[in-house]
């Protein structure tokens, strides 16, 4: 028996119109893997059609390139953004590692936090639910992208 999947090839197969409308401030995940989709599944059919013999199989391995992709999508984009906005803010930063914390090393201290998180809604297109006095989910940019950039299951 087969694996199962999910529907995603026929969603993809639209436009990326078709698949949603663009936030001109945070774009959709799903638009942009619906273009990646549009410039590169032949490309990757076309790969594994020279590694597998089956129509099936090579049908599983474009989707799981896709489904992969989709899973962290978010995560090739937004981080270095954060970055860009944090270095804009302080120039003289040197390299923002993903587990360096934010706060204790003063990169985002209480005066410009505010800020920061208002960036960080207008990022991911949606208010942050945040407890008061909560700051771990915002200490690194590993625990951002983990709290709140990474796609819905």
């Amino acid at each position: 028996m087969g694996r199962q999947y999910l529907p995603i090839i026929p969603l993809l197969r639209r436009s990326p119109e078709a698949v949603t409308e663009k936030s001109p401030s945070s774009p959709d995940p799903r638009q942009q893997l619906a273009q990646l989709y549009a410039e590169y599944a032949q490309l990757v059919a076309w790969f594994a059609s020279r590694l597998l013999s089956r129509s099936e199989e090579v049908e599983d391995v474009v989707q799981e390139v896709f489904l992969i992709a989709a899973s962290s999508l978010r995560n090739l984009t937004e981080p270095p953004k954060i970055r860009g906005w944090l270095k804009r803010k302080k120039p003289d930063l040197p390299e923002i590692d993903l587990d360096l914390d934010l706060i204790d090393n003063r990169i985002v201290d209480s005066l410009m936090f505010v800020d920061f998180l208002l960036f960080l809604e207008e990022l991911i297109g949606r208010e942050l639910d945040i407890e008061t006095g909560l700051v771990d989910p915002f200490r690194t940019l590993r625990s951002i992208r983990d709290n709140f950039l990474r796609p819905a299951v």
